[in-house]
């Protein structure tokens, strides 16, 4: 009987997004850690990479919070001590400067998003994110505003 309300309650949940127009990627519904349902819309498809934008933000965000109120890091430490074999030969002493509180705040050095520069829309090699913000222009100062 519960397996048949789920799957009711699956197919509302569906059709109340298609109703609404809602331009949904793709869901992974998982109860008590067993997989109930999957899904994916159109062009998307399963294990395709895709940007979620505020989202990631948000729960980066937990997490570090999480962590430093277990005291397992701190706010203010450099973003260079986590990435030092990421770091380029000369670094800026902007990009040395930049903490996890400037990333948390959006106030970076970086001129514009990675994915805005060219190496990073026709890359030549796939990078690990850490070497992408290591690599893109800078600005001023670790309180300039991360332009979107």
């Amino acid at each position: 009987m519960k397996e048949n309300l789920l799957a009711e309650r699956i197919r509302r949940f569906a059709a109340r997004l298609e109703k609404e127009d809602v331009n949904m990627h793709g869901f992974l519904l998982s109860v008590k850690g067993q997989l109930k349902a999957r899904a994916y819309y159109a062009p998307f498809r399963e294990g395709q990479p895709h940007r979620m934008y505020s989202v990631s933000k948000t729960m980066t965000g937990i997490a570090i919070g999480m962590l430093a109120d277990d005291g397992k890091l701190n706010l203010n430490q450099r973003l260079a001590e986590f990435f030092p074999d990421w770091l380029p030969a000369n670094p800026s002493p902007f990009l040395t400067a930049l903490t996890l509180r400037d990333m948390l705040r959006m106030a970076t050095c970086y001129r514009q998003t990675a994915y805005q520069q060219p190496a990073y829309q026709q890359p030549q090699q796939p990078k690990p994110a850490q070497q992408e913000a290591m690599d893109i222009s800078l600005g001023d100062n670790p309180t300039d505003d991360l332009p979107f």
